[in-house]
């Protein structure tokens, strides 16, 4: 055939469908796999919050028996150490009155060695004012 020469209309076949409804039977199905999608992490969410109040529940049961034996051995060591300060003061008490023994008695030994020491320096005072008085008599029985 030419271009000029006459042709038989040919008419195309009506489509079956029309060309929007495979786009929105795709979207349908998603929307309905995003649906149920979306209860299942509805579902484990509420598994997860009830997990979630589980452990939370558990460690508060936890931080409160540890709190209980920590208060328990905190009361123990309060009891020992008041013991221990008790023992304490009254060794201290105890060494204060060896220590007030001990002064006492040096008090005395330096009282009576101060007092020998005295007795010591007037004799020697008395010897030497003896000896003075001697060695004058001497002298004036020399020169006289």
């Amino acid at each position: 055939m030419r271009g000029n020469e006459a042709r038989y209309p040919t008419f195309e076949e009506p489509m079956k469908e029309n060309p929007m409804e495979p786009r929105i039977s795709a979207i349908e199905r998603d929307v309905s796999l995003i649906k149920d999608q979306v209860a299942k992490l509805s579902i484990g969410q509420a598994e997860l919050k009830g997990d979630i109040n589980n452990l939370r529940t558990e460690v508060k049961g936890e931080i409160n028996g540890l709190r209980a034996e920590m208060k328990g051995e905190i009361q123990g060591l309060r009891a020992e150490l008041k013991g221990d300060i008790n023992t304490l003061r009254s060794d201290m008490g105890t060494l204060r009155e060896e220590m007030k023994g001990g002064f006492a008695a040096m008090r005395e030994e330096w009282k009576g060695g101060l007092s020998a020491l005295e007795t010591k320096m007037m004799r020697w005072f008395v010897a030497t004012a003896f000896s003075c008085a001697a060695l004058a008599f001497s002298a004036t029985r020399l020169f006289s």
